[in-house]
């Protein structure tokens, strides 16, 4: 008998507990006159909204696939000033909020960047109690098997300065991934390479196979990005649909948010 038709939804980076992470509602900035805090309410509620409304069009899933930083962490490098909340085990809870909202049976979870989830601690793990999901795994390096077709899961994924030269970190991995298996003989042999942490949605591939860096689930709005960065990026997530033969295709939901607009200075 064939597999059954499986649709898993591919969530990375939300960052949540960050300002601009994908916020649920019960930790929205709300009440108040600050000014900043008035733009961020608006941009939390509209990627909140866009993400539910976006994730419940395409329901059921039988999987969700989460690519890491699920959590903001303590915000060091800013003081705390962006965090709603700096406590881990409450962004813990929002993290779960999002992913359970999928409402998947079975999820996949992989570390993400020490920095955001802990250097000495694996603050991920907090996150699997308050999930509803039936099957829970969290691992470093994922490689789930889902009607014959192979994943690789895994948060980094290195970057380029040059827009022209982001495909090639794309290329290497999936090179890894066939030395690993073909040479060292210690991986499977993966379909669909995923890898998040840039937060910029490139994918490269051929015929059976591709490696994609999967948009994130943050907003615009951090100082580092707005200070430090210039690459683009891309707010959304994946979803990948299997038929029972194998045969796949992926499918992209990317946020063009009105609050997200960069306005001209008027002087």
């Amino acid at each position: 008998m064939a597999a059954r038709f499986t649709r898993i939804a591919v969530l990375a980076d939300n960052h949540s507990g960050h300002c601009v992470g994908l916020t649920p509602p019960d930790w929205w900035f709300a009440g108040t006159a600050n000014t900043r805090q008035v733009k961020i309410a608006a941009i939390q509620q509209e990627m909140w909204k866009w993400f539910t409304r976006e994730i419940d069009k395409l329901k059921p899933f039988t999987h969700c696939f989460h690519l890491g930083d699920a959590i903001d962490g303590k915000g060091e490098r800013s003081g705390g000033t962006e965090q709603t909340s700096a406590d881990r085990g409450e962004q813990a809870q929002m993290a779960a909020a999002v992913i359970n909202h999928v409402g998947a049976p079975v999820v996949v979870m992989v570390h993400g960047t020490p920095y955001h989830v802990g250097a000495d601690e694996d603050w991920e793990a907090e996150i699997l109690p308050h999930l509803k999901a039936a099957k829970v795994h969290l691992e470093g390096h994922a490689f789930p098997l889902i009607n014959g077709v192979q994943f690789d899961l895994k948060h980094f994924i290195s970057n380029s300065d040059a827009p022209h030269t982001r495909f090639t970190a794309l290329a290497k991995t999936r090179l890894w991934n066939v030395m690993w298996h073909h040479v060292q003989e210690r991986q499977p042999d993966a379909q669909i390479v995923l890898r998040a942490h840039i937060h910029e949605y490139r994918y490269c591939g051929a015929d059976g196979w591709e490696v994609v860096s999967c948009p994130a689930l943050q907003g615009y709005g951090s100082k580092y990005g707005a200070r430090r960065c210039q690459g683009t990026v891309d707010i959304g997530f994946l979803v990948y649909e299997i038929e029972g033969n194998g045969t796949w295709r992926r499918i992209t939901r990317l946020a063009r948010l009105p609050h997200q607009v960069v306005q001209p200075l008027q002087l």
